[in-house]
């Protein structure tokens, strides 16, 4: 059930107990949501499917803490590539990015030498990467806009926030 107008919803494990089908109808119906009243869902998911996967304009990855990666889903398996790690053609592409910065991800490397990241490695790639440095340009532009905002006196400090490995 769902009250208010928010303009960010957050759903954690929503897929928990249901089969794939009704997976796949809820965030069908969440992404509609969204795109129709111009808001954010957030969905944490463990293992979608890749119908479900397919959904999502933006993929968030973390682990122990560390951001691995934040953006386009269609840039993600790009992203990961050019690190040297592909998803073979029989395993789902969700469930390889689930087993990345853990030991399952030797199984992955596409060369000799590369060496295994932890998470705190991918992170620190990732702010390296084209993808983050798009991602402070879209800020840098809202800044102004999001500016005003912040003399309410109801803001949020947003300091602290974004989790950042240690």
């Amino acid at each position: 059930m769902e009250f208010g107008h928010a303009c960010v919803k957050l759903m954690d494990e929503k897929s928990t107990g249901l089969d794939s089908s009704a997976t796949f109808d809820i965030m069908t119906m969440q992404r509609n949501i969204a795109k129709e009243q111009m808001k954010t869902v957030v969905v944490s998911l463990l293992q979608p499917s890749p119908e479900v996967f397919a959904l999502f304009d933006d993929v968030m990855i973390l682990n122990e803490g560390c951001l691995m990666y934040h953006g386009p889903r269609k840039d993600v398996r790009g992203f990961f590539e050019r690190l040297g790690l592909k998803c073979p053609p029989h395993r789902d592409f969700a469930d390889f990015l689930m087993d990345l910065g853990t030991p399952k991800q030797s199984q992955y490397e596409v060369s000799v030498g590369v060496v295994s990241r932890t998470a705190r490695e991918f992170t620190q790639a990732f702010e390296r990467s084209d993808v983050f440095a798009r991602t402070l340009e879209k800020i840098k532009i809202l800044r102004p806009l999001l500016d005003p905002l912040s003399l309410s006196r109801n803001s949020v400090n947003h300091s602290g926030l974004t989790p950042r490995c240690s």
